[in-house]
């Protein structure tokens, strides 16, 4: 089990995020929704969960204002969100 940041709860769903900048090199770091579809893929092939704390959401709902109101139903369909 995991515990998400803002962040990575942003790159989880919205598929247009731009991922991180890698600290040595100073550029994007490439592929960043593979990484997460895997990351999470292997997340429920161990029926592991990702624990989502009430400030990420808090946080989330004011930056994403609209979105927040889709992603929020699509929580209750994911196994491996909690």
């Amino acid at each position: 089990m995991i515990v998400t940041d803002t962040d990575g709860l942003l790159l989880l769903f919205d598929p247009a995020t731009r991922g991180p900048l890698d600290p040595t090199s100073g550029k994007a770091v490439t592929d960043v929704q593979k990484r997460v579809q895997f990351y999470v893929a292997n997340l429920h092939a161990r029926k592991e969960g990702i624990i989502i704390p009430t400030p990420v959401l808090a946080e989330l709902a004011i930056l994403a204002g609209q979105l927040a109101r889709l992603i929020t139903p699509s929580c209750a369909t994911r196994a491996c969100l909690i």
